[in-house]
């Protein structure tokens, strides 16, 4: 038999479809594993054990869905039920800060919504736009959910109101200081801007699409319509005179019909009982309406018309049906320097141009549909969830063709989304990465090298419980809040990401907390969502021993000061059968696994092997006796493991890794037997 030694140091392709299991020509064979659990692949090669949640709330028996919202001083997590929104400090989510009542029911589940200037604006076709407004005096905070009410006019087709059944938008975004609504049911593919601010106000409820302008104009009529009302424009105008005798100084008329004609005053009359006139002249002129007696020329006679004038400014409300769409509803609007929507059969975009009502207009950009899942931005980019809602892709934005390209985040793992995306957002740093909750409540994460294309997808399962909602929020934006389902009730969790945690501040558990006495204690009261559950802990810096959770209680043998404690997290990691240039190829062929040599960078524990029950421990303590609760510490080193596996044509390995403590892989060195022959 022929030795070999093998390097895998790259893992971030992270969990693969197990159709490259016969790929040993493919880089991603080389760079993916066919199982990632937990576990979070380095873009720089190796992997570490994923963060732990955080509890923070038990919630209502009812559907809960996570939504953040940013203010110019404060980041909120709200957490919505079906009656109620419950509003959180996102950066110290201990209580609930303040709730407020709503009526959407169930169909919390698939509202909209944008955050604009700290006010979360809400929309659902089946219900009015509404506004969530976060106020705080004096350390109190007032959650106000109201509706919107838009401006209106006599006549219903100058403005849009979207009320009433049918009239309710289901698409919402901000764009160039106008609020875009649209997808009523009535109006699936009508998209619809408000008016641009004006004098520094915003005019998000007033869909004002032309204004009307009344003016007199001469008429054109030769003959007289009865249906019309006419005017003169005169400068002198008739009264009548207040004189109560003649006065020599005045000219006096009398009125017969339409017609003035002069009077002669001949002694004492009283102009004003005989119904006399004076004739005042009029500075500008005014029209006064005129009483057609006959078969009149109105043209001839100089007459008027009180006529209106529709005038559209670029800063009206924009109303646009696109017929591109092929009725089609628009699903979703989002803003990546133009504005974007989708439908089930395509992407479209803005054309760039100053949106006005004359100039407003969208194009296909790509013929990848979507689902109703609001689509994401970060940095320049746009992600979003394909139109089966089993793929996720990632829009940008390409110079040379000046248009948008998409790329397929999910082609390379596609097994991990078959129950369909469910909701997602993404936290930016350290890197860009997706969180994606499916609909079988999975929770899975795909982080992205926007300068190599490279996505690494990983599964985070949970040892019970289900994810049913996520949202990321924080003001990094780079904490994730998560709802929970245990059996019939519901609570929150947040996740924390980051790249590398101290033993001191390990936090390596699901559900869990952090509990600090002044003095050491043996038992220690636990939050509600881990009753009856086993629990795993941290007890200043030291493994404690598995306890089952029972009556909200723990108890340990060893007194400790400081406890992490909640659900384990176990890391499972299985690689692909390495390709060895053994004399052509040594796939097919039996081999020995000899030894293998374990890279690690401040980590503790963890098993390895050719399977899950044959696993060796990587790293436990090593020197003198050890006792639960014994402060650990983490190692940097190359640690030899002896597997001497028999004969086979499997050359994989599992890591495994259950401990809460960090562990960070970064290579696996093996070396093998290969059987030529």
């Amino acid at each position: 038999m022929a030795s070999y030694t093998t390097l895998k140091a790259l893992f971030q392709s992270g969990e693969v479809s197990v159709y490259y299991a016969g790929r040993t020509d493919s880089d991603i064979y080389a760079t993916g594993v066919a199982l990632m659990e937990n576990a979070i692949p380095h873009l720089l090669g190796g992997f570490r054990k994923r963060n732990g949640t955080h509890f923070f709330g038990s919630l209502h028996n009812s559907f809960i869905r996570p939504i953040e919202l940013y203010t110019s001083y404060k980041s909120y997590a709200i957490q919505a039920d079906a009656s109620k929104f419950y509003v959180f400090d996102s950066d110290d989510p201990s209580t609930v800060l303040c709730e407020c009542s709503h009526s959407y029911g169930t169909d919390i589940e698939s509202i909209q919504y944008r955050a604009n200037k700290g006010v979360l604006y809400i929309v659902h076709h089946k219900h009015a736009v509404q506004k969530l407004e976060i106020t705080e005096s004096g350390g109190v905070y007032t959650a106000t959910l109201s509706t919107i009410t838009f401006v209106s006019d006599s006549d219903p087709d100058r403005c849009i109101t979207f009320s009433g059944t049918g009239n309710y938008p289901s698409a919402i975004c901000f764009k160039g200081g106008r609020l875009f609504l649209g997808a009523t049911d009535n109006h699936l593919i009508t998209t619809y801007g408000s008016r641009t601010p004006s004098n520094g106000q915003d005019r998000y409820n007033d869909f004002t699409l032309y204004d009307t302008n009344w003016n007199y104009q001469r008429t054109s009529d030769t003959t007289v319509d009865p249906n019309k009302t006419y005017y003169a424009y005169v400068t002198e105008r008739y009264v009548q005179t207040t004189d109560t005798t003649v006065d020599n100084t005045k000219i006096y008329y009398t009125k017969s019909g339409n017609a003035y004609s002069r009077v002669i005053p001949v002694g004492t009359e009283d102009p004003q009982a005989l119904n006399w006139y004076e004739c005042q002249y009029l500075t500008t002129g005014i029209y006064e309406q005129v009483t057609p007696g006959g078969s009149e020329n109105p043209a001839a006679q100089t007459w008027y018309e009180y006529v209106s004038t529709v005038e559209v400014t670029n800063s009206h409300a924009i109303e646009l049906e696109e017929n591109d769409m092929y009725g089609t509803k628009i699903l979703w609007y989002v803003v990546q320097n133009r504005l974007i929507c989708g439908n089930n059969r395509s992407i479209f975009m803005d054309t760039g141009a100053a949106a006005t009502p004359e100039g407003f207009d969208l194009s296909v950009v790509l013929n990848t549909g979507t689902t109703p899942v609001q689509a994401k931005v970060f940095k320049n980019y746009v992600c979003l969830v394909g139109q089966t809602g089993k793929s996720l892709h990632i829009m940008v934005w390409d110079e040379d063709s000046e248009g948008y390209v998409t790329i397929d985040m999910s082609k390379n793992s596609p097994h991990l989304l078959r129950a369909g995306i469910k909701d997602f957002d993404i936290v930016v740093d350290p890197i860009p990465t997706a969180w994606i909750v499916t609909n079988s409540g999975e929770l899975l994460s795909c982080a992205y090298d926007t300068s190599t294309g490279l996505a690494a997808w990983s599964k985070h399962p949970r040892t019970c419980g289900k994810y049913v909602g996520i949202t990321v929020a924080g003001e990094n934006h780079n904490r994730i809040f998560l709802t929970v389902k245990d059996g019939e009730y519901y609570h929150g969790e947040y996740l924390d990401i980051t790249d590398h945690e101290a033993i001191d501040d390990a936090f390596y558990v699901d559900c869990g907390e952090i509990i600090e006495n002044v003095t050491a204690q043996t038992t220690f009261t636990l939050n509600s969502a881990l009753e009856g559950h086993d629990v795993v802990a941290l007890g200043d810096n030291g493994v404690m021993p598995v306890k089952t959770v029972e009556n909200n209680k723990v108890t340990y043998d060893t007194p400790v000061k400081k406890l992490v404690v909640g659900l384990p997290i176990i890391t499972k990691v299985h690689t692909f059968s390495p390709e060895i240039p053994a004399n052509g190829t040594s796939q097919g062929k039996f081999r020995n696994i000899k030894n293998i040599l374990v890279r690690l960078y401040e980590s503790y524990g963890g098993k390895l092997g050719q399977t899950v029950e044959a696993a060796e421990p990587i790293l436990l303590r090593r020197y003198g006796a050890y006792s639960y609760g014994d402060p650990i510490t983490l190692v940097s080193e190359d640690i030899d493991i002896d597997i001497n596996s028999k004969n086979t044509r499997d050359g994989s390995v599992y890591i495994i890794h259950e401990e809460p403590v960090p562990f960070n892989l970064l290579s696996l060195i093996t070396k093998y037997e290969v059987r030529e022959a």
